[in-house]
């Protein structure tokens, strides 16, 4: 019985236990001439953005792919085209321009 009451407070309070943040590894660029939209057009660049300006596109803050390391997930490159309208404004920490 103690077994029982043990089990059904730890699902209880699982249950108001805060999610965990997503992870991110860092930035990840966009390979010239790529379609943004796919996880495969960016290569892992480190934990600072290596760009600077706004005019097109330059990279976005993602999560390492576990099949594919060097790219990012395509959820984060969702997630980036959504916040960024379709990748056409930079967004503070998410989606970095710079100059051409």
């Amino acid at each position: 019985m103690l077994a029982m009451v043990a089990i059904v407070m730890g699902i209880a309070a699982s249950a108001f236990t805060a999610p965990k943040a997503p992870k991110s590894d860092g930035w990840f660029t966009i390979n010239a001439s790529s379609d943004p939209s796919l996880a495969s057009s960016y290569t892992y660049s480190g934990t600072t953005s290596p760009c600077s300006g706004s005019d097109v596109l330059c990279a976005i803050i993602g999560t390492k792919d576990p099949m594919h390391p060097t790219r990012p997930l395509q959820g984060d490159v969702n997630s980036a085209k959504t916040a960024s309208s379709n990748f056409q404004n930079p967004v503070t920490g998410q989606v970095d321009f710079k100059n051409q």
